[in-house]
């Protein structure tokens, strides 16, 4: 698996990540690696010229002006999904295979639209993401961080099957590790 992040903004601002997943990337990207390592908390770089770059999801409209992206999209990603996911039963904050049952792909459009800066500067004091959007991917798609509802529990780590009413094996995970929220973000 290979993660590329286009851009990025701190302290308490959206994130722009792009994800080239193996089997998830709907566009061919180029792989390139580069370190660096960065004491200065007072700096800022723009990130425009890189997320001009970028090979945005036909879903997604970009607009970048005067210090900010503009960021609008349906949220559905432009990778297949499963037909079917384990999905969270009410109620349940961790799901498992004995709090979830299998059931229809219930992602639907939303109607996202933020405005990101486009010279991120790093953050005085850290804090924790919260459990909704974090980001945004050239897919299309939120970006969540990774834990369930308990704040804990890593996704990844906990992924799970159902047996769906053909008999067959249904994930939580989806080959791009992602999966959608019962109210239909994915």
């Amino acid at each position: 698996m290979k993660i590329e992040p286009i851009a990025y903004a701190l302290g308490g601002l959206l994130a722009v990540a792009g994800l080239t997943l193996s089997g998830c990337s709907a566009v061919s990207t180029s792989t390139s690696t580069s370190t660096s390592t960065s004491t200065s908390t007072s700096t800022s770089t723009s990130t425009a010229d890189g997320l001009r770059l970028a090979s945005w999801g036909s879903n997604v409209t970009v607009t970048i002006a005067d210090g900010t992206l503009r960021y609008v999209s349906n949220g559905i990603p432009n990778h297949s999904r499963q037909a079917e996911y384990a999905l969270p039963n009410q109620g349940a904050r961790v799901p498992s295979a004995a709090t979830a049952t299998a059931g229809t792909d219930p992602t639907k459009a939303q109607s996202y639209d933020f405005s990101i800066t486009t010279n991120p500067v790093m953050a005085a004091t850290k804090t924790p993401a919260s459990l909704g959007t974090i980001g945004v991917m050239i897919s299309g798609a939120a970006l969540f961080n990774p834990y369930e509802g308990d704040s804990t529990t890593v996704a990844m780590k906990s992924n799970f099957t159902v047996t769906g009413s053909d008999g067959k094996p249904v994930a939580f995970l989806d080959s791009c590790n992602g999966h959608p929220t019962p109210m239909g973000e994915y």
